[in-house]
């Protein structure tokens, strides 16, 4: 999860210089950074760690957060995709019982669209795989806390 973690803020960083249209330079006064303590963290030789993670966001605001938050739920994606088929369906996040009322009885409040990923994710989360429940998590709780258009935490 570190290398996933590690690579998104990365990447984020060089969306961010992209897209404000700044020189590397710029960000690191930005980020009360010297140029050589900005180019070592972008090169990998410098740790990226919470304090680090905490200052970029406070620094660099809504629009890094939601680069960075963009490239984490795509790494996170790509890395479970080689679960999809367990992945078909995925609410064990809840601990459904093998028990529980059927879907159908629930699903009727759905739309369509929404039934067949409630479906997939119901029959994952059925299978109790801790590992997959805890990427799904992961990945739910990202795309939760992204920020929508508007900057509003959805």
């Amino acid at each position: 999860m570190e290398g996933i973690l590690k690579s998104s803020v990365l990447t984020a960083l060089y969306k961010y210089i992209k897209e404000e249209g700044i020189k590397q330079n710029e960000l690191a006064r930005k980020l009360n950074w010297s140029p050589q303590d900005l180019s070592d963290t972008l090169q990998g030789r410098k740790p990226i760690g919470k304090r680090r993670k905490a200052h970029l966001k406070e620094k660099l605001g809504k629009s890094y957060e939601k680069l960075f938050l963009k490239e984490l739920a795509g790494s996170l994606k790509k890395k479970l995709e080689c679960y999809e088929d367990e992945l078909g369906s995925a609410l064990d996040i809840i601990a459904i019982p093998q028990d529980a009322e059927p879907l159908e009885n629930y699903s009727k409040k759905f739309l369509d669209c929404e039934r067949e990923y409630l479906e997939k994710l119901v029959t994952i989360l059925r299978k109790k795989d801790k590992g997959i429940i805890s990427a799904l998590k992961q990945v739910i709780d990202t795309f939760v806390r992204m920020p929508d258009d508007h900057g509003k935490t959805k």
